[in-house]
């Protein structure tokens, strides 16, 4: 092996080790966005945290760890789809799966949340104007049912 031949292995845009640098640069991608994304949705949290309602407040406290989630879990695959056409493992079979329950999984947990909001927000207005629509345990068994 001449030296340009070196040289064009270890150049990391183009040379035999590419797919090194287009996984730093998705996972890196992955944080940026997430560190964005973040800081987006405080600005938004505290804009409508200054509104009367709560529940455009129980939306965006519902959605922040789930887009979080979900920005990582596919910066992630992304990133092992990029490692599987180098390495061609079995392992990585399941990359597509492995996607689609985790999405699955990350709109669960935030319906999840909006449900336990939606409890609180009801019970917390009964104890304050003294309303009796809901009573705590109906609020509870229709939160369970969802």
């Amino acid at each position: 092996m001449n030296f340009d031949e070196l040289v064009n292995n270890l150049n990391i845009f183009t040379g035999h080790y590419a797919w090194v640098t287009q996984v730093f640069i998705v996972v890196l991608g992955s944080l940026v966005f997430d560190f964005f994304q973040k800081h987006v949705v405080n600005k938004i949290h505290q804009r409508v945290a200054k509104t009367k309602t709560r529940w455009d407040d129980l939306i965006i406290v519902s959605l922040k760890r789930p887009l979080t989630y979900i920005i990582w879990l596919l910066g992630l695959t992304l990133a092992a789809e990029i490692v599987q056409q180098q390495s061609e493992a079995a392992i990585f079979s399941i990359i597509d799966p492995v996607r689609d329950i985790g999405v699955i999984l990350i709109i669960v947990l935030f319906l999840l949340n909006l449900i336990k909001g939606a409890q609180d927000i009801l019970i917390e207005y009964e104890n304050e104007t003294g309303e009796k629509d809901f009573d705590k345990h109906t609020v509870e068994a229709i939160g369970k049912l969802f």
